[in-house]
């Protein structure tokens, strides 16, 4: 066996015990990011950094890494919330329109660095990066809240518009 091809099955042993949530805390992975829904700050080629981490660690504005549909998602974390002894998480990918509530427990880890494609590198635990991520957290929450408080009024509008448009041809 070659030293590449042990290396690529550590990786896929790492990457299994960070989706089935076996990743000790502190202990961290790397993988590569594959889809835009976190950009400017996660582009798909770039690599992330992931530190095994209890849902009791994360705080709005940590990217946080959970499992759902077979797949492990990055998304920010937006807002906990406690309800009748659950713990839920409202996250959203930087770029889509909506959040999503899930259940705190699928959360496997929380992303602490990024490798860009062009080599930069970028330490998502020093305090300005804190700072910035909950910045953003806020501005993401509002940003979503917003859009879900005018979603039905555009519809209506939209609506009108097109009966009138019809009414119009007809």
């Amino acid at each position: 066996m070659t030293a590449t091809t042990q290396t690529k099955q550590d990786q896929l042993l790492e990457w299994l015990d960070l989706r089935r949530g076996n990743l000790e805390p502190g202990q961290e992975i790397t993988l590569p990011v594959l889809s835009g829904s976190m950009l400017p700050l996660l582009a798909p080629g770039s690599e992330i950094v992931i530190r095994g981490a209890s849902w009791r660690d994360c705080r709005p504005g940590d990217i946080i890494v959970f499992g759902r549909t077979g797949q492990l998602t990055a998304h920010r974390l937006l807002w906990r919330l406690r309800l009748a002894g659950l713990a839920l998480f409202y996250q959203k990918g930087d770029t889509n329109p909506f959040g999503r509530w899930i259940a705190a427990r699928q959360v496997v880890g929380v992303v602490v660095g990024r490798t860009a494609s062009s080599g930069e590198r970028l330490d998502l635990t020093t305090a300005g990066s804190r700072c910035a991520a909950r910045y953003e957290a806020r501005r993401q929450l509002a940003r979503d809240l917003l859009g879900r408080a005018l979603y039905l009024p555009r519809k209506v509008k939209k609506w009108l518009l097109n009966r009138e448009k019809n009414a119009g041809s007809g």
